[in-house]
């Protein structure tokens, strides 16, 4: 499957390869559904839920088809090896992450180890693990996706 990647949805989603910093990517469908796919990550998102995550609503007549043309951008965009991470797997499509690569869990694992360490007062440490996990956040999560009441929930979960 290729080299780490850094995948990023505290701010707006951004991916990085190989060490970089992860790079915003362009607004739009694919940036969109790249973000529900991470949101599941190594889970098949229906295509159904994949549709109603990225339009709302307001979904297109031919959204099947329109989702097909949209994942394959996201591809594209993605580029080889991470865009090859992105696949067709009946009944929807799934994006494979690996531990450390998406930044969600890092950080809520650096709180927890932060709140911790402080619990043991260990205040040097604490100030590290919780300073290391905010440093991940780069803006508002989600912020290419429809508002809706999962969503916000989960942010503030966060």
């Amino acid at each position: 499957m290729g080299d780490t990647v850094r995948f990023a949805l505290l701010g707006p989603v951004a991916v990085g390869a190989d060490g970089e910093a992860p790079v915003p990517q362009p607004a739009g469908i694919p940036s969109s559904a790249l973000s529900v796919l991470l949101l599941h990550a190594n889970q098949v998102v229906p295509r159904e839920r994949l549709a109603a995550a990225v339009w709302g609503e307001e979904q297109p007549a031919a959204s099947a088809a329109g989702l097909r043309n949209h994942v394959s951008r996201l591809r594209r965009q993605l580029g080889v090896p991470i865009g090859e991470r992105v696949r067709t797997i009946a009944p929807g499509y799934r994006i494979d992450v690996r531990d450390g690569e998406l930044d969600v869990p890092l950080f809520l694992d650096g709180c927890a180890r932060g709140r911790q360490a402080l619990a043991e007062g260990d205040l040097r440490t604490a100030r590290d693990l919780l300073g290391d996990a905010l440093a991940l956040w780069r803006g508002d999560p989600l912020s290419e996706l429809p508002s809706t009441p999962e969503l916000t929930a989960r942010v503030h979960h966060w």
